[in-house]
């Protein structure tokens, strides 16, 4: 988490949107934290173990789909193209 946190401050250098951005990084980590043990619970009650894998499967790719989506509006948008 160290490694996110320093790219977060690298990459909002100077900016006013650094402190939203520390924020949603620490309130993300705070959220999954009290509702990860939760959902778990929920999953291994109604399901079989290996729900709890397809559930975190799923948001991954999920996640991994919004950073390519995000990574590629911040290039087009800081790249001039003429």
């Amino acid at each position: 988490m160290g490694a996110t946190l320093s790219s977060i401050i690298g990459l909002f250098d100077g900016s006013p949107m650094r402190g939203l951005a520390v924020g949603l990084w620490a309130g993300t980590s705070g959220v999954g934290i009290a509702l990860g043990p939760v959902i778990g619970g929920i999953l291994l009650q109604r399901f079989a173990w290996d729900s709890v894998f397809w559930v975190c499967a799923v948001i991954g790719t999920l996640a991994v789909c919004a950073a390519f989506l995000c990574l590629f509006g911040f290039i087009f948008l800081t790249t001039q193209w003429f």
